[in-house]
């Protein structure tokens, strides 16, 4: 008996439905066979693979808000999974003139596993470390040019557990010093004043995402740095996925996408690939949001950027990095490979313009919201938008920077 997931009627799109040897072959035929005026009127055939950012909560969040993204083009079909650190689904677009095959590549088991390593308060170790990490290595003065956004992030991030420790302690001597000035035996109120001032440092820690920033970057310090276990491995089994798509030969373009710190293991996928075949098929990648060099700065050898500079050099890859300057958990107007003689082609993908002035201003209040709008639809009929670049029949960045 094999397994497959298909859509259950009356529930999410999450359940697993057992499908007999006899039915198998039917349904995956009905599923995904095409028929010859279909092919006909399909102009492009892209296969798209993407590895997502710091987030443990997987694969069927991104099924369904990236369908929802994509709904004004393209019909999704079934999520399926497809090897060991890959799911996948299609996309067909309403004309008929194009179908993604799109592959979410698995790394959320080693992001879970960094994200329940370290309750709040060794996650707000791990944001002091980071700071000083980034402050000593010269990362956060080079970002003063370019990096605003996330250099405050980082600050801000680095410092609060001393400020709310701070702010705190001086809550509840004041209170307790009030308390014993007032009332008789009020010094006890200092207990209760030191309550309160955890719970709204905790408050405010939460509100401001700092939890998921101060991971995110303990993830990416502990991984640079050989404290964690590397994912050099889970690199080279995307890369071998990315090489299987090139050796099908079914799809018209192949697209890897990495979206912030997924960036990182993009690139490195996409290197290995490089050095799978003595003339690699040409590739497309999008790196969205990076933090690119948050890692490359920090590793010992810098080995990782001698990898990001063979894929800015190499002529069967292009690569272009859509970061936008304001987004304070990415590398902002840095670029990839700052601190290296090589450069990316940068698309900023101008938030401020492409969205409603309504979206606009609900983004700027929400760092994650904003971070994550690069998979997310545009208002404005041109510039950057993933899901109107993933159905277009015209190659991925036709409409990109030249």
């Amino acid at each position: 008996m094999t397994v497959k997931v298909l859509p259950c009627e009356n529930s999410g799109v999450n359940e697993f439905t057992l499908i007999s040897p006899a039915w198998d072959v039917s349904l995956i035929a009905e599923s995904h066979a095409e028929s010859s005026a279909e092919r006909a009127r399909t102009r492009m055939r892209r296969r798209v693979l993407f590895v997502a950012g710091f987030d443990p909560r997987g694969v069927k969040g991104y099924y369904q808000r990236m369908s929802e993204a994509m709904a004004p083009y393209a019909s999704a079909g079934p999520m399926e999974r497809l090897g060991p650190f890959a799911s996948g689904w299609r996309w067909r677009g309403k004309d008929g003139a194009t179908e993604t095959a799109f592959e979410f590549l698995h790394w959320d088991d080693i992001v879970d596993r960094h994200w329940r390593a370290k309750g709040r308060i060794g996650a707000q170790i791990a944001a002091m470390r980071a700071l000083w990490v980034y402050a000593r290595c010269g990362l956060l003065a080079r970002a003063r040019d370019g990096a605003r956004a996330v250099r405050w992030a980082l600050l801000a991030m680095g410092l609060a557990p001393l400020v709310f420790a701070g702010a705190a302690l001086g809550f509840t001597l004041a209170v307790g010093a009030l308390g014993a000035r007032l009332l008789p035996h009020g010094a006890w109120l200092a207990a209760p004043a030191l309550a309160a001032g955890l719970y709204a440092s905790d408050r405010a820690w939460r509100t401001l995402n700092l939890e998921w920033l101060a991971k995110g970057f303990a993830c990416i310090v502990e991984t640079a740095q050989g404290e964690a276990p590397s994912w050099e491995a889970r690199c080279d089994a995307f890369a071998e996925r990315i090489a299987e798509a090139a050796r099908e030969g079914e799809a018209d373009e192949i697209v890897v996408i990495g979206h912030s710190l997924g960036a990182i293991l993009a690139m490195l996928s996409v290197h290995r690939y490089l050095h799978l075949s003595p003339s690699p098929r040409p590739i497309v990648l999008a790196t969205l949001g990076n933090i690119i060099p948050f890692y490359t700065w920090i590793e010992p050898g810098r080995a990782a950027m001698r990898a990001g500079e063979a894929v800015a050099a190499s002529p069967a890859v292009e690569w272009i990095d859509v970061t936008s300057g304001s987004d304070p958990a990415s590398a902002c107007r840095m670029g990839p490979l700052v601190g290296s003689d090589v450069e990316t082609p940068r698309w900023d993908p101008e938030f401020h313009r492409i969205l409603t002035p309504e979206r606009f201003r609900y983004i700027r209040r929400r760092p994650l919201d904003f971070h994550f709008q690069y998979l997310k639809g545009a208002d404005a009929p041109d510039g950057f938008d993933l899901p109107r670049l993933m159905a277009s029949a015209t190659p991925f960045f036709a409409q990109g920077p030249k």
